[in-house]
C-alpha cells in the first residue's frame, strides 16, 4: 500500500495559517508536503506564523524532516515565524535524534482552530489557567519607544 499524506490550510486571526499533516510524511509524499508548507508561507498577504499541527502525522521520515527544515528556513528568510505543533512520539524522537528539536519552535499541544465569523475558521494558540500559553508568538519588545525590528525567537 502507498503512504498517504493529507494536508489542510487553516487562516487564522492576525495572519497566522495553520497547516494541518495528517498520514506518512516519506520520500513518496514530499511533494504534496512542500507544495502545501510553500502555499502557506508565500501567501498573499503574508503570514505572520506559520504552524504546522503534526498531530495527525502517523510516521516522519528524513525526507519528511527535510522539507519541513527546508520551509522553516524559507519562512524566516521571508521573516514569518515556523513552528510545529503536536507532534507525535515518532515524531519527536526524530527531531531529538537528529538533534533538529533544538532548531524548530515545537508547541506540545495542538492548535486550536474555532470557528470564525462568515463561516471561515481561526486560529488561537492554545491556552493554559486561562492566560495565553507560553509559545504562542510574543508581542515585539519596545526599546526605546520604537519596535524591535525582529521579534521573532530564533535557534
Amino acid at each position: 500500500m502507498q503512504p498517504v499524506l493529507r494536508t489542510a490550510h487553516r487562516n487564522g486571526p492576525e495572519g497566522v495559517r495553520v497547516v494541518e499533516v495528517a498520514g506518512d510524511a516519506d520520500m513518496d509524499t514530499t511533494a504534496p508536503l512542500r507544495t502545501a508548507l510553500h502555499r502557506a508561507v508565500g501567501a498573499r498577504p503574508a503570514p505572520v506564523a506559520v504552524v504546522v499541527d503534526c498531530s495527525g502525522l502517523e510516521f516522519c521520515a528524513a525526507a519528511g524532516l527535510n522539507v519541513l527544515l527546508r520551509s522553516r528556513e524559507a519562512a524566516l528568510a521571508a521573516g514569518v515565524d515556523f513552528r510545529l505543533a503536536a507532534p507525535r512520539r515518532q515524531m519527536r524522537q526524530l527531531l531529538r535524534l537528529t538533534e533538529t528539536d533544538r532548531v524548530f519552535t515545537v508547541d506540545r499541544a495542538r492548535p486550536t482552530v474555532v470557528p470564525a465569523e462568515h463561516g471561515t475558521t481561526a486560529y488561537a494558540p492554545p491556552r493554559r489557567n486561562g492566560r495565553p500559553h507560553p509559545t504562542a508568538p510574543p508581542a515585539p519588545p519596545v526599546h526605546g519607544g520604537t519596535i524591535a525590528a525582529d521579534p521573532v525567537r530564533r535557534h
